[in-house]
């Protein structure tokens, strides 16, 4: 017969411990990871950097590249000034020549170089003797040259060459009105006019011989109509207003004042 334990000698039931407790190595984990610093792969390093030298070259390209061009455009200017350009650096053909120096020379005369832009004139007609701009780019340094005379030469063998070139008549009239040829300097730019009813200068040159006439009416009529067709055409604007002030001094010029006034502002 088995003896009833005593209660002192029963074991303690066994206790979970707190709830708290047994999850804070989990938390402690989860923390640790949230916190940790991740460190980059080596690609990821090796992208970046490849990207940050990518970025160094193209972008000092780019600068190269501008101060190059900067440095060319400065360059060129310099020897488009001093008349320097080089027609012939790679052994071009005659014939892109000849326009090199047609085309300088035209440079030069927007210059005021005369003696330049004759030359070349000169050598444009050397490497092609029926090139008709040449012989009316040397006559217009001609005529800027006092040269008159030559001027008429020049032009009358670009007519030779191609009789329907209203600038070369203009040219020519202008010459002729030098030499107080009014009658030809007028049959010239009328003919111009002929030819090419849209060329300015043909309108502002025969306003002028207008002028010299005494056709006061008829030179502003012809300067607004030059300035209409080329806006840009400064010498019509002063020959033109030059006929107006000199009728508004005349004496009993009022009647002719208004005209003019009319004309200027309402010529089609």
């Amino acid at each position: 017969m088995n003896e009833p334990q005593n209660a002192g000698d029963t074991p303690p039931p066994k206790q979970d411990p707190p709830l708290k407790e047994s999850l804070q190595p989990l938390v402690d984990a989860v923390l640790s990871l949230s916190t940790k610093e991740e460190k980059p792969s080596r690609l990821h390093v090796f992208i970046k950097r490849y990207s940050a030298v990518c970025s160094l070259i193209v972008n000092t390209i780019v600068i190269a590249v501008f101060l190059m061009a900067v440095l060319v455009g400065i360059h060129a200017f310099n020897q488009l000034k001093t008349g320097s350009v080089l027609i012939k650096p790679f052994g071009v053909s005659p014939d892109i020549e000849k326009l090199g120096y047609l085309n300088r020379g035209s440079i030069k005369d927007i210059l005021n170089d005369n003696t330049g832009a004759l030359a070349d004139g000169n050598k444009a007609i050397e490497l092609d003797p029926n090139l008709v701009e040449a012989y009316v780019m040397r006559g217009t340094a001609k005529i800027n040259l006092e040269d008159y005379n030559g001027a008429i030469a020049d032009n009358d063998k670009a007519i030779e060459l191609n009789p329907h070139y209203a600038g070369a008549y203009v040219n020519r009239a202008c010459a002729k009105g030098n030499l107080k040829d009014y009658a030809g300097a007028m049959a010239d730019a009328n003919k111009a006019i002929e030819l090419d009813p849209k060329c300015a200068e043909a309108y502002g040159t025969r306003g002028s011989l207008k002028a010299h006439l005494n056709d006061y009416f008829g030179a502003i009529a012809d300067e607004n109509r030059a300035i209409e067709l080329d806006p840009h055409l400064t010498g019509a604007y002063t020959i033109r207003d030059a006929i107006i002030a000199a009728l508004k001094n005349a004496p009993g010029a009022k009647v002719e004042l208004d005209k003019a006034a009319e004309l200027k502002f309402h010529s089609n």
